[in-house]
């Protein structure tokens, strides 16, 4: 359960990093200054699904959870 919890975090993250490419540039361009400061709110929130995503890995190896693939290749 841990494991697909950070998958979706890892997915999240992906959304809100392609988000963050569009709307700060396409603010930059309409002179939208609301658009271009949500580009640091974006930044916060893929830092934050991306750091759960890397936590749950984590736990998964402290916890040898050998049910996830890249654990198992790469743990004792």
């Amino acid at each position: 359960m841990i494991a697909e919890l950070g998958q979706i975090a890892l997915a999240l993250a992906l959304v809100l990093a392609l988000t963050q490419t569009i709307f700060p540039v396409w603010g930059s361009i309409n002179n939208t200054p609301s658009w271009m400061r949500l580009g640091k709110f974006l930044a916060w929130g893929q830092f934050l699904f991306t750091s759960l995503a890397f936590s749950s890995l984590l736990y998964c190896f402290l916890n040898d959870d050998f049910s996830v693939q890249y654990v198992a290749y790469n743990s004792n």
